[in-house]
């Protein structure tokens, strides 16, 4: 009897089958990860804006023409983040990196217009507060809480930040 070297169609197709089979575990196993990955930075993005505002809070922050557009002992209005000029004035040393989602390409912090924004995977809202709970819009106001609304992206659930003080 002759022994053949080599394998069998039957072994190549099995060997190929496991192969596939482990590629497809590896792919889905890396797409969970890089999606847990940008939760954690989405997460880490609204800690350190939330940061940023808590220590906006003792400071009174003033215009090119001293007007004061910020009171010391209430939270920026989000006025401050939706008008450029003082957008520039009173986030001038948030680190822009955190105001821009993974993957996003433009800002991604948005000033909230009402008490219960729904954001995309892609965005932030920052919603400052009043006392009685009504969103925080004009200088006039005073804001005394505030909150950062984002997306997960792997359960696709809203999470929300709050401010210290109320």
């Amino acid at each position: 009897m002759q022994k053949h070297k080599g394998f069998t169609i039957i072994e190549l197709t099995i060997a190929m089958v496991v192969m596939v089979i482990l590629l497809g575990v590896g792919v889905v196993s890396l797409r969970s990860a890089r999606a847990n990955g940008r939760d954690y930075e989405r997460q880490a993005d609204a800690q350190i804006i939330a940061a940023y505002v808590e220590q906006l809070y003792a400071k009174e922050i003033r215009d090119s023409s001293n007007n004061v557009i910020k009171k010391a002992g209430t939270y920026p209005a989000t006025i401050l983040w939706s008008n450029a000029t003082y957008k520039g004035i009173a986030f001038a040393d948030l680190d822009t990196t955190t105001t821009h989602a993974p993957g996003a390409t433009s800002v991604s912090l948005l000033p909230a217009t009402s008490v219960s924004p729904a954001p995309t995977k892609d965005q932030y809202y920052y919603l400052p507060r009043q006392a009685d709970g009504a969103v925080c819009s004009t200088i006039a106001q005073e804001c005394r809480t505030f909150q950062i609304h984002y997306r997960t992206e792997v359960v696709n659930e809203q999470k929300i930040i709050e401010g210290k003080r109320k």
